[in-house]
C-alpha cells in the first residue's frame, strides 16, 4: 500500500491524505451520506407504521361508534321510552346492553351517546367515540341516526315510490312523506351499463336519502335509472294486501363459498308465497356489498311465512364488512290491489331467472298500465354459489325483463344458475297517504307564467311531497249590461257598459259609441216642420232630425 502526503503550497498544515488512490474526505462524505439515507429510510419506516397505526386506530373507533347505534337501535327496538334525552355511555349488565350514566371508556377509546328528541315519536341519537395516541395525538369519530318509535307509528302507515336517475355519484333524493323510520329497498334498471351494478343508500333521514350505483370492481358507471319504495317501518295491511317493514343491522357476509347467514321472523302471520325485497341501507363500509335472503331451511329455495335467512352478500367480491343495515320490506306475492289510486301488483317468479349472459328473462304484469309502471325486484335465494342480485334488464306496459347479475372480480363470465325473484310493481309513482289539498287561493292576474286574461292559483296540499299546486285559468265574465249614455267616463255619444268577472282579470267597464241605420225619407211633422228618423243601437245619438219650413209643409216637403 503507498500512502502518499500532497502538501499545500498555500496553506502548508492543511493537507489531505489519500489511500489506494481514495480520499478520507470523500470517504467521510460518503459515510454522512450514508447516514444521512440510512436516517430517512428509518423515519420513513417509523412514520409509516405510525400512520398505519393511526389508521387502525381511526377503524377502531369507527367500530366502537358504529356498534354505539346498533346497541341503541336494540334499546329502542325493547322499549323506545328507554331513551330519554341526554349523554351517555353504555355498559352489558346481565348479558344485556344497557344506557350508562357515563361515557363507557376502553383502552385509549372513549364512546359518548347523545340523544335528542326531535319530537315525540322520534329522536337523533349521535355516537362520538374520542381516542388518544400517545402523549400529543388524539382524534375523534362521530356518527348520528334518526331513531323512531315505529311500535307506536303502528295505524300510520306511510310509504311513497319514485324513480331516478344516478351514476356512481351521490344523489340527493327528497321524501314525498316524513317519517319516523323509513325503511327502503331500490332496484337498478342496468340498461346503460354493461358493467355489474348494484345499488347503495346513505344517509337515509325522517326526509330523504342519499343514493348512488356501485361496481364490485369500481369502475367508471353512466347513470341508470333506480326505482325506491319507501315505507315506515312496521306491520300493516291495506286492503287485504299484508306488508311488513323492518330493518336487520349486521356483519354477516355470505359469499361464494361460504354463505353464513341470520335468521329473522315476521310479526304478522302471511299466506304463502311471499315476496322479501331487500337492500342494504347504510354506508358504514365503502368496499362493494349486496344483501341476500332466503328460506329459513334452506339456502336454495325462497322465503316464507315461517321467517327468512338474511344476510350481507359478498359474492365472488368479499368474504367481510364492517356491520350495515339491511331494509326488508315483506309483502302478500301474486296480488293485485290499488294503493291510495295507484294500480300495483306482487308477483315471485318461477326458478328461471339467470345471468346476464344468459339473457333476460321477462314475465307478463297482471295489471293493465298506461304508462310504464315503477319495478322493484330481489332476489329470493341463492342457487348458484358464485352469487348474484337482483336488476331490471327491460320493461314495457306488458312485462319486465330480469336477471341474476354477477361481480367481474375473479373473473368476467357472468352466466347464472336459475334462481327464484320477487317483484313489486306500481303504476306510477305513488305516495301513501294519497294527497290531500285546500281549496285553490286566488293570486293576481298573469302572474307567474299566466297570461293577462289569466288568474294564477294556488294550493296547499299534504303530505309535504305534494305540498304545493298551481294552476293558470281563463278570467270569465257575465254578459255586457248598459248602464247609460255618457256615464262615467264616457263621451255623450257613448254608451257605458259594465259586466261582473269571476277573477277581474278582464275588463269590467267600457264604453261603446253608438251606431245607427240610415236616416229615413223626410216627412212632415206638422204643418211648418220636416222630420226624418233613423235607429240607433243604443239612443245615445239623435234618432230624429227636423227641418222648419219657411211657408207650410205638404206632400212631405215644404210649399
Amino acid at each position: 500500500m503507498v500512502i502518499t502526503v500532497k502538501q499545500s503550497v498555500s496553506t502548508p498544515k492543511e493537507c489531505l491524505i489519500t489511500r489506494g488512490g481514495f480520499s478520507l474526505v470523500e470517504a467521510i462524505l460518503s459515510v454522512a451520506l450514508f447516514m444521512v439515507i440510512a436516517t430517512s429510510f428509518i423515519g420513513a419506516i417509523f412514520y409509516g407504521q405510525e400512520g398505519l397505526a393511526l389508521s387502525g386506530i381511526r377503524w377502531q373507533a369507527l367500530n366502537l361508534a358504529t356498534e354505539g347505534l346498533a346497541v341503541v337501535r336494540n334499546i329502542r327496538d325493547d322499549n323506545f321510552e328507554l331513551l330519554a334525552d341526554g349523554n351517555y355511555g353504555l355498559i352489558i349488565n346481565n348479558g344485556q346492553w344497557e344506557l350508562a350514566a357515563e361515557a363507557d371508556s376502553e383502552d385509549n377509546f372513549t364512546r359518548t351517546v347523545t340523544i335528542q328528541s326531535i319530537n315525540p315519536e322520534l329522536k337523533k341519537v349521535t355516537v362520538r367515540v374520542d381516542w388518544r395516541y400517545g402523549p400529543t395525538k388524539n382524534g375523534q369519530v362521530e356518527l348520528s341516526s334518526y331513531l323512531g318509535d315505529w311500535r307506536r307509528s303502528e295505524g300510520e302507515l306511510k310509504m311513497e315510490t319514485g324513480l331516478v336517475s344516478v351514476d356512481e355519484q351521490w344523489y340527493k333524493v327528497d321524501f314525498s312523506n316524513t317519517y319516523i323510520e323509513p325503511v327502503v329497498v331500490a332496484t337498478v334498471y342496468n340498461l346503460n351499463n354493461n358493467r355489474s351494478v348494484s345499488v347503495r343508500i346513505r344517509n337515509i333521514t325522517p326526509t330523504g336519502l342519499e343514493i348512488r350505483l356501485q361496481d364490485p370492481a369500481e369502475k367508471n358507471l353512466s347513470a341508470d335509472e333506480v326505482a325506491y319504495w319507501v315505507v315506515e317501518q312496521g306491520s300493516w295491511e291495506i286492503d287485504g294486501l299484508k306488508i311488513e317493514a323492518g330493518k336487520h343491522n349486521t356483519d354477516t357476509v355470505g359469499a361464494s363459498g361460504n354463505w353464513r347467514f341470520d335468521t329473522k321472523s315476521f310479526n304478522q302471520s302471511f299466506d304463502n308465497p311471499i315476496v322479501v325485497l331487500h337492500q342494504v341501507m347504510s354506508f358504514n363500509d365503502a368496499s362493494w356489498i349486496s344483501s341476500y335472503v332466503s328460506n329459513l331451511n334452506s339456502q336454495t329455495e325462497p322465503p316464507d311465512s315461517q321467517g327468512m335467512r338474511i344476510a350481507l352478500n359478498g359474492a365472488e367480491a368479499y368474504a367481510s364488512h364492517n356491520m350495515e343495515t339491511i331494509g326488508w320490506i315483506a309483502v302478500s306475492a301474486n296480488t293485485t290491489s290499488t294503493i291510495g289510486i295507484i294500480e300495483g301488483e306482487t308477483y315471485q317468479t318461477d326458478n328461471t331467472v339467470r345471468g346476464r349472459d344468459d339473457g333476460c328473462f321477462t314475465f307478463d304484469y297482471q295489471n293493465n298500465y298506461a304508462g310504464l309502471p315503477i319495478v322493484l325486484a330481489s332476489q329470493q335465494e341463492m342457487a348458484d354459489d358464485d352469487g348474484s342480485w337482483a336488476v331490471v334488464c327491460s320493461n314495457s306496459l306488458t312485462q319486465v325483463g330480469l336477471r341474476a347479475e354477477e361481480d367481474q372480480v375473479v373473473d368476467n363470465e357472468r352466466s347464472h344458475l336459475p334462481e327464484t325473484f320477487g317483484l313489486a310493481a306500481f303504476a306510477g309513482p305513488m305516495i301513501y297517504p294519497a294527497c290531500e289539498c285546500l281549496a285553490w287561493t286566488n293570486n293576481q292576474c298573469g302572474s307567474d307564467s299566466c297570461s293577462a286574461e289569466q288568474i294564477h292559483q294556488t294550493r296547499i296540499c299534504s303530505p309535504v311531497g305534494c305540498d304545493f299546486e298551481q294552476q293558470c285559468l281563463d278570467d270569465s265574465c257575465d254578459a255586457w249590461v248598459n248602464q247609460g249614455c255618457g256615464l262615467g267616463d264616457c263621451g255623450a255619444d257613448y254608451m257605458a257598459q259594465a259586466r261582473v268577472c269571476l277573477f277581474g282579470c278582464l275588463e269590467t267597464t267600457q264604453c261603446v259609441l253608438d251606431s245607427c241605420g240610415a236616416w229615413g225619407n223626410w216627412y212632415c211633422l206638422n204643418k211648418t216642420t220636416l222630420a226624418r228618423e233613423r235607429t240607433c243601437l243604443f239612443g245615445c245619438l239623435p234618432q230624429q232630425e227636423t227641418q222648419s219650413c219657411p211657408g207650410r209643409c205638404a206632400g212631405n216637403q215644404c210649399r
